[in-house]
């Protein structure tokens, strides 16, 4: 009977994966679609199918008497960091919002397997939903179809909302493709957590060298560059193989978190040359002339030291519910900024419970941990210019990543304990034949 309710969870958080995932990738036409319907508001379903999962899985562990620590975890950062935003800012639907946020992380976390384990079945349907984000993307780069949802913009719950952003460079128009995703930001978050699953998975030489680089021109048409930067990094590390990943990943790992931290707080106050170009610095130079600045501002006049402006004080939750309190939308564009402001000092203990997780594991690590240490490194990577977990699938990804690293250091810690300890032993000295 046991066997059997497992069995049916886990199909059921499979499915519910697959839904999230897909929806994502589909979200313009999706939104599209309900707009014309009048329907706007069906798009929560797949947020509360999520929530139905996770409480059923909560009601298996809570039958079985071994609750998994994450829900713990879950309702301590959302009680704490919560409750200092409410008593600092108070704006209920902007928690709400920052809420559902971090559930979409404890859905990755419970579901990690289902990530990083896939059946033939669930590789094939990751595949084709890879496929589909980097068809959509070429036919918007180049205007293939024209999209009738393109720059469409909808209310719900009284709040203006993207269906889609149709975004172009100021210099030169160069459209920032989306293809079927809300915005070029939302592809280059999707394609590559979609391709490390591939790249894991397919026995091919050829073909994960095919999924790698058509991944990389799908990403050089969304135009981000910190995407587009974090991939090739943690992509050229996997040239060397994946026991050797394990070393060279978790180094990157070290270095993205701590370039992560020390560049919005040292780099503000400079004067950056002015740039322009596809590619030009021109992105972040904004951001160190103004946008952390005014972040640093804004945490200056509602921070409840040591733990920042609290849970949704930064960010689209802030964006949406509290920009009467600020003159200009902030987005943090910084992982470390939006958790700063977010936690507070906590936000240091966070990241080093997941250093410590990826320095736990052993070179010998089976490919899983290898799989979740290479999905982590990209999305800290490319949150040294974006708030990256504020994404849904960099909440999903990063959720299952770091339950694979979790439980995957767990097993190389208990493995180094049980293992006994063998003295060296001095070798042999053999005596020459005139002695």
């Amino acid at each position: 009977m046991e066997q059997i309710s497992n069995a049916l969870l886990q199909r059921l958080m499979a499915f519910a994966v697959i839904f999230y995932v897909l929806v994502y990738a589909l979200e313009s036409p999706i939104r599209y679609q309900l707009n014309l319907l009048g329907l706007d508001n069906l798009i929560f379903i797949r947020d509360l199918l999520l929530l139905a999962v996770l409480g059923c899985v909560f009601l298996y562990q809570l039958f079985k008497t071994r609750i998994d620590p994450a829900y713990y975890f879950f309702v301590f950062v959302i009680a704490l960091h919560g409750t200092i935003f409410m008593l600092n800012i108070g704006s209920f639907p902007a928690l709400a919002l920052a809420t559902k946020m971090l559930m979409t992380m404890l859905f990755g976390y419970i579901a990690s397997d289902v990530l990083f384990k896939p059946s033939p079945r669930m590789l094939r349907i990751y595949g084709l939903i890879w496929l589909v984000t980097f068809i959509g993307l070429l036919i918007h780069k180049y205007d293939i179809v024209t999209f009738p949802w393109s720059g469409m913009t909808t209310k719900i719950g009284g709040v203006e909302v993207f269906v889609n952003r149709d975004w172009t460079l100021a210099t030169g128009f160069i459209k920032r493709a989306a293809g079927f995703t809300r915005s070029s930001i939302n592809a280059a978050n999707l394609l590559p957590p979609l391709a490390f699953i591939l790249l894991f998975n397919l026995r091919s030489v050829l073909v994960r060298l095919a999924v790698f680089a058509l991944t990389f021109i799908a990403l050089y048409w969304t135009t981000q560059k910190g995407s587009m930067l974090s991939f090739l990094i943690v992509g050229g590390l996997l040239i060397f193989g994946v026991k050797r990943f394990i070393s060279l990943g978790r180094l990157w790992l070290v270095a993205a978190t701590l370039i992560t931290i020390t560049m919005p707080l040292m780099l503000p106050g400079y004067v950056m040359p002015k740039a322009s170009g596809q590619f030009s610095m021109s992105s972040f130079y904004e951001r160190v002339e103004w946008m952390w600045p005014q972040t640093w501002s804004w945490l200056d006049f509602n921070n409840a030291f040591p733990f920042g402006v609290g849970l949704a004080g930064i960010g689209a939750a802030q964006n949406l519910y509290e920009s009467f309190l600020l003159p200009d939308s902030n987005a943090a564009d910084n992982l470390f900024v939006f958790m700063y402001l977010s936690f507070g000092v906590m936000s240091f203990v966070y990241l080093g419970w997941m250093l410590r997780q990826a320095f736990s594991l052993r070179r010998d690590a089976p490919a899983p941990a290898a799989h979740a240490l290479a999905v982590l490194a990209f999305l800290i990577g490319y949150g040294l210019f974006i708030s990256m977990f504020e994404d849904m699938m960099a909440g999903l990804f990063g959720g299952a990543a770091l339950a694979a690293l979790y439980h995957s250091a767990r097993a190389s810690r208990a493995q180094q304990q049980a293992e006994p300890l063998v003295l060296a032993t001095p070798p042999m000295i053999k005596k020459m034949p005139h002695e």
